[in-house]
């Protein structure tokens, strides 16, 4: 390769939000839309469970120039490299506990659809849903973050597994956790903005459950009350690696978050912004944005 192809600047940044369920995906969806309007795109494949090809991101970029920025539940890290495109990907990760019992709210107040799941929720209470996930459903129930992040859904992980997940997200444009999700959203402002300049990123939650307590030690005090210790301590064994995984975007960022001028007084407006964010009325509807589906 050589040095201008090296320094040679992308004609194009997009911006890549791996929208993993039940981890705020929701609410970046919104921020999204409300900063880039008709050049978000959704794209998805025909099933709950389908998984888009790198290879089809790049078409899909190729063939539609004005989008800037694409969200998917069905896309799978590592983002892919390609000359024509600088993607700047959003990772976001979520407490695994936690995460099942959103889960498991999600799926008892949605529609029934070809996921299987959305029935059980609503036959079970969570004790008897989460143990259904052990039994029936190991890939969702054991370090699925990491599954999802080092092996693209694809088996079990193991401790190599887990270390190249924690790569992943510490080499992400923007990686955060749902409990320190202001922090994140403060740091993704300020290193998008060279890309996207005037970007905000404030938004009120959206897609959140009904009753849900806002600590997340007292929902999971509320989880293991619900399962039982025996089943709750099942459940963190059984997600060591997705809580170290956790715990390294965690710290991520926070060393962002410090590097970030006058970062407590970014803070502060940003989550002012959010207060009337809330207040606001926003179109918001995925039916009639841009959806392309990949078969």
């Amino acid at each position: 390769m050589s040095l201008g192809q090296l320094f040679a600047k992308p004609s194009r940044v997009v911006l890549l939000h791996y929208h993993i369920f039940k981890n705020a995906g929701s609410t970046i969806d919104f921020a999204l839309k409300q900063n880039f309007g008709d050049r978000l795109a959704y794209l998805h494949g025909d099933r709950f469970d389908s998984m888009v090809s790198n290879s089809a991101l790049l078409d899909f970029l190729t063939k539609n120039p004005d989008v800037a920025a694409v969200s998917s539940h069905h896309l799978r890290p590592p983002k892919p490299a390609a000359e024509q495109f600088f993607l700047e990907d959003i990772l976001i990760f979520r407490h695994p506990l936690d995460r099942l019992r959103s889960m498991y709210d999600f799926y008892r107040e949605a529609l029934v659809t070809d996921d299987p799941l959305t029935i059980q929720a609503k036959r079970r209470d969570l004790r008897s849903f989460s143990e259904l996930l052990v039994a029936e459903y190991p890939h969702l129930a054991s370090n699925s973050q990491v599954n999802y992040t080092a092996n693209q859904g694809g088996k079990i992980p193991d401790e190599a597994d887990c270390a190249r997940s924690c790569a992943i997200a510490q080499q992400a444009a923007v990686v955060g956790v749902t409990d320190q999700f202001e922090k994140c959203m403060v740091t993704a402002e300020h290193r998008l903005r060279g890309h996207f300049p005037g970007l905000q990123l404030s938004s009120a939650p959206r897609n959140v459950s009904r009753g849900r307590r806002k600590n997340l030690q007292q929902r999971l005090r509320a989880f293991e009350k619900a399962c039982g210790s025996r089943l709750y301590n099942l459940l963190l064994e059984s997600n060591k690696l997705d809580l170290k995984l956790v715990d390294t975007a965690r710290n991520e960022v926070e060393t962002r978050f410090q590097q970030v001028p006058s970062a407590e007084a970014w803070l502060g407006r940003f989550k002012e912004r959010v207060k009337k964010s809330d207040i606001m009325t926003v179109a918001f509807d995925h039916p009639h944005d841009f959806v392309r589906f990949i078969n």
